[in-house]
């Protein structure tokens, strides 16, 4: 006779949760390195345990040779051929939950196919200045790709695919960084690219990603990911309230070098180096929020990408140090070089997500409602990174 064992109850599942947390450590971390990584990323919202020890388990899976993890992919504007950089993690800072790569192989990908040939003799390239690249983690899902999504008009919901990429879009997969001498980063992905020996060419000495950045893209809706270097950042701010200010460049080259360690000035001589002007794409992200729109949708927007990576923000900042109201100066700028300003960047922006909402007869994935909270929660996690 086959006896069925009665089903478990939560308090037996806490029971045996609490056992797991009492085994020695290193047993422990063993069990969760066998584990899925998502796996382990729930396991960590259990109990302190296990929240403690998690970091470490995930990392040794990253360092596992056999899992191709981190491909960063390079694409010149316009070009058929894509570059791929493949990076392997050779440092774990669990202080400030910052995993470190750096490039391994090179590999190159024709337009519109998903199939990358290694050079196995090329453990790094030299990229023109001014180069876009995006992350791509193995374990995450490829992006939704459309020829002509939202590329210069509205976006709406008319058909399937354009419904399918609004719906599975991940700002993790379409957040885009430029190649420019020095550091280049957000808080949660932080490049340092150095000259290389062709002129004007420049090659990836490494790249450091928030933990927390690398499992976000494991569910969906991704979560918003955690900074790296928290601290130090809060020791920055605090400086510059000091001084009575509140407006800084976060993606300020020289704030990065510090927060990643490789400045040894104190937090009141790097407020004097960082730039007061807020960047473009700070400025974009802070319209975005006025209008209670998700500011990680930008990178939705082809025209968007372009914008931000338009070599005429330094025209502005030159306009406002000499003097000129920050306003006019876009203006100025945007009227000689023929290009968009923040204001009209975004009303584009607002009018497709809106033209999606409308076809579907529904809210738009992206779109915050302020009686849901979910808004306020968005707008403290960027004004704590934008405006602190």
């Amino acid at each position: 006779m086959t006896v069925i064992p009665p089903a478990s109850t939560s308090s037996d599942a806490v029971t045996q949760t609490s056992r797991l947390a009492l085994l020695p450590p290193d047993v422990l971390l063993r069990l969760l390195v066998a584990l899925e990584a998502e796996e382990v990323g729930r396991l960590a919202q259990v109990c302190r345990a296990f929240h403690a020890i998690t970091p470490t388990a995930i990392y040794l899976q990253l360092r596992d040779e056999h899992r191709p993890l981190l491909d960063v992919e390079i694409q010149q504007w316009g070009a058929r051929t894509f570059k791929t950089l493949r990076l392997r993690p050779v440092m774990f800072d669990s202080r400030h939950g910052a995993v470190q790569f750096r490039c391994t192989q090179v590999g190159t990908r024709q337009k519109g196919s998903d199939r990358v040939f290694w050079d196995k003799t090329m453990t790094n390239a030299s990229l023109p200045k001014g180069t876009r690249y995006r992350l791509f983690f193995s374990k995450w899902a490829r992006p939704v790709i459309l020829l002509d999504r939202a590329e210069d008009g509205l976006c709406g919901g008319g058909s399937s695919a354009q419904k399918l990429f609004h719906e599975l879009y991940s700002p993790y997969l379409n957040t885009t960084y430029y190649c420019v001498p020095g550091y280049i980063g957000d808080g949660c992905v932080i490049a340092h690219w150095k000259p290389s020996q062709q002129e004007d060419q420049l090659s990836l000495s490494w790249l450091r990603v928030s933990l927390s950045y690398i499992l976000g893209n494991l569910r969906h809706p991704p979560p918003r990911p955690g900074l790296m270097y928290r601290a130090k950042l809060q020791q920055f701010e605090e400086a510059l309230h000091a001084r009575g200010a509140s407006t800084y460049n976060a993606y300020d080259s020289t704030l990065l070098a510090w927060c990643v360690g490789d400045l040894s000035d104190t937090a009141d001589e790097v407020v004097e180096r960082v730039s007061r002007h807020l960047s473009r794409r700070q400025r974009v992200e802070a319209a975005l929020l006025a209008a209670d729109i998700d500011p990680a949708c930008m990178w939705k927007y082809s025209f968007v990408q372009r914008f931000v990576a338009d070599g005429t923000e330094e025209k502005e900042h030159a306009r406002v140090a000499a003097g000129e109201d920050p306003l006019a100066a876009e203006q100025a700028v945007a009227a000689e070089h023929g290009i968009d300003t923040v204001q009209s960047v975004v009303r584009r922006i607002r009018d497709s997500e809106e033209a999606y909402a409308t076809a579907n007869d529904s809210s738009a994935p992206v779109m915050l409602d302020s009686a849901s909270g979910l808004l306020g929660t968005v707008k403290r996690a960027f004004r704590t990174h934008l405006f602190s």
